[in-house]
């Protein structure tokens, strides 16, 4: 993986992040499915995140390729948090 593939997958996140905070201020109901599913990926990231020498292997990546990958998976998802937190209630 080169390091430009890091700058697509990250925009990549942001749009995705994006796309469900955005639906979590338009609708009200859609608000605790955004955040929960932002808790379940936290979770999800945080397990891969201690498992990094089981799945960097079987990704093909080295571990700071792995790490590099993580953090810009992390970053996404705070820009969506974040969004999702300070979207105005309807």
């Amino acid at each position: 993986m080169q390091p430009a593939h890091f700058l697509a997958l990250f925009g990549l996140g942001c749009a995705g992040s994006s796309l469900i905070a955005w639906l979590s201020a338009v609708h009200p109901a859609l608000y605790g499915t955004g955040l929960s599913f932002f808790i379940i990926g936290a979770v999800l990231w945080f397990i891969c995140f201690l498992l990094d020498d089981l799945f960097s292997p079987y990704l093909g990546l080295d571990t700071r390729s792995y790490h590099a990958l993580m953090i810009a998976i992390a970053v996404a998802a705070v820009i969506g948090v974040g969004m999702v937190c300070l979207a105005p209630s309807v």
